[in-house]
C-alpha cells in the first residue's frame, strides 16, 4: 500500500558489477550552513530498501548475499520451498558464475566462512536410510540461519557477526567434539 516499505522484488533484477558498487568519493559541500544536528539526523536507504540509522547499517555482505539468492539462476542456488534456508544446486557454477558478480572472489570455501561467521549451519542431507539416497541432490549445500528467509529482509538485522572471542570459543567447542567422536 501507500507509505509501505520498498521490498526487495522493487529493487533492480539485474545484480551491480563489483567493480561499480564502491562509493564514489564527493567532496563536502563548501556550504557550511549545515548544522551538526543535521549531519547527525541523516539516515541510510540500504540496498533492501530499509531506513536505518548510520550505527545499525545492514553489514553489506548479508545484503549482498540476499540479492544474490533471491537473484540467482534457480538451477544453481535458490530458496528452500518454505523460504527458510538457501541451497546452493551447483557449487562449481555459483562459485565461478555467481560469486564473483557480487563479492571480489570466487571462493565458495571463504564464502561459507563468512557466512559461519554470521551464524548460518550447513544442512546436511543424510539420508537415513540408502534407498533414501538422491545421487542427484547429495551435492546440494544448505544454509540456514533464523533469521535469512525469503520474502522477509526486515529480519536480516537480527543477524550479528560473531565476535572474535565467540569464534574462538566455538572452533574450541567443535574440536572437543571431535575429538569426542573419535573416541
Amino acid at each position: 500500500g501507500a507509505g509501505a516499505t520498498p521490498t526487495v522484488q522493487d529493487q533492480a533484477d539485474a545484480p551491480i558489477p563489483y567493480a561499480q558498487q564502491r562509493p564514489s568519493i564527493k567532496s563536502q559541500p563548501s556550504d557550511a550552513s549545515a548544522s551538526v544536528a543535521d549531519n547527525e539526523k541523516k539516515v541510510c536507504k540500504g540496498d533492501l530498501g530499509l531506513v536505518c540509522s548510520k550505527q545499525h547499517q545492514l553489514p553489506m555482505f548479508l545484503s549482498k548475499t540476499y540479492h544474490m539468492i533471491d537473484r540467482c539462476d534457480p538451477e544453481i542456488a535458490t530458496w528452500s520451498p518454505q523460504g527458510d534456508n538457501f541451497v546452493v544446486k551447483n557449487v562449481e557454477k555459483f562459485s565461478s558464475e555467481v560469486l564473483p558478480m557480487y563479492f571480489k572472489h570466487s571462493n565458495f570455501s571463504s564464502f561459507a566462512r563468512q557466512l559461519n561467521f554470521y551464524g548460518f549451519r550447513k544442512l546436511k542431507a543424510e539420508p537415513i536410510l540408502t534407498a533414501d539416497y538422491d545421487a542427484r541432490t547429495a551435492s546440494y549445500v544448505r544454509f540456514y540461519h533464523s533469521k535469512f528467509q525469503k520474502d522477509k529482509p526486515d529480519l536480516l538485522h537480527g543477524i550479528r557477526r560473531a565476535t572474535k572471542a565467540e569464534h574462538q570459543s566455538k572452533d574450541d567447542l567443535d574440536g572437543l567434539r571431535d575429538e569426542v567422536m573419535t573416541l
